[in-house]
C-alpha cells in the first residue's frame, strides 16, 4: 500500500513524524511526501506599504527578507504609491 501526504512548511513538527511512524507500523511499503500548493491572494494595491511592512514583521519575518520586499515594492510597477 502507498501513502502520499501533502504537506507546508508549518506542518514540518512532530505530528509529522508521529504520523510516519504510525504508517510504518501498518502495511505501507511507500511514502511520499509533496509539497502542499501555495496560493496566492491578489495583491491590494491600495494598502499602505507602511501596514504592509508591519503585516510581515508581525508574521515573523526577518529583516533582510522585509529590506527585499519594500525595496522591490517601491520599485515595483504594480503597487500604487501613495
Amino acid at each position: 500500500m502507498k501513502a502520499v501526504l501533502e504537506i507546508g512548511i508549518n506542518d514540518l513538527n512532530i505530528q509529522l513524524v508521529e504520523i510516519l511512524t504510525a504508517l510504518f507500523k501498518k502495511d505501507i511499503t511507500e511514502v511520499v511526501i509533496r509539497k502542499s500548493a501555495v496560493t496566492l491572494e491578489p495583491f491590494d494595491k491600495t494598502q499602505k506599504l507602511e501596514d504592509v511592512m508591519q503585516s510581515l514583521k508581525e508574521h515573523g519575518h526577518n529583516e533582510l527578507f522585509l529590506k527585499e520586499i519594500e525595496n522591490g515594492l517601491l520599485n515595483s510597477s504594480i503597487y500604487t504609491k501613495q
